[in-house]
């Protein structure tokens, strides 16, 4: 007779997520249980349908595999899946004990904030600069949109790129 209760382990597969990206969930018990989809708690973000890793081949195996996908304006760490072992059974039907917490994931799916300076240099020149609050990629003059009024009257004399920290 079987009174064991199965136990479970959850994991990211990886430490940190950004815009655009997801995320593997590994869950793994000791004994082939139900789909534990339900007893997963999800905070900033969502989690999918579980697959059991042996179901393409009718077996069950002791592995099920996720995708977590960050909610976006979001820049935090240490954020962590609850496994509610209680909420899972074994073929005998045995519940699990307990719950089981992740690894800590860090998230940062908020865009750059920037901020803009103006210095008045003569009656028909400004200088003007953009500061990002983190460091920025592929960002170039291209990317400044000048409203169609004023267009006309804008001249860039050039674009300068400064390192971080100067």
């Amino acid at each position: 007779v079987d009174v064991t209760r199965p136990v479970g382990e959850i994991r990211f597969d990886s430490n940190q997520v950004t815009a655009g990206e997801t995320v593997g969930v590994t869950v793994t018990f000791d004994e082939p249980v139900t789909n534990p989809r339900a007893a997963i708690a999800v905070e900033f973000g969502t989690l999918s349908n579980l697959v059991n890793a042996a179901e393409l081949d009718g077996t069950r195996s002791t592995t099920w595999k996720g995708v977590f996908t960050p909610t976006l304006d979001l820049e935090i760490t240490d954020v962590r899946l609850t496994l509610d072992n209680s909420r899972v059974s074994d073929a005998a039907g045995n519940a699990g004990a307990g719950l089981s917490s992740s690894n800590a994931l860090s998230i940062d799916t908020l865009g750059p904030i920037a901020s803009f300076q103006q210095e008045i240099l003569s009656a028909t020149r400004r200088l003007i600069s953009i500061d990002f609050a983190e460091e920025v990629s592929g960002f170039d003059e291209s990317d400044i949109v000048f409203d169609s009024a004023s267009k006309s009257r804008i001249v860039t004399s050039g674009f300068t790129t400064v390192e971080p920290g100067r």
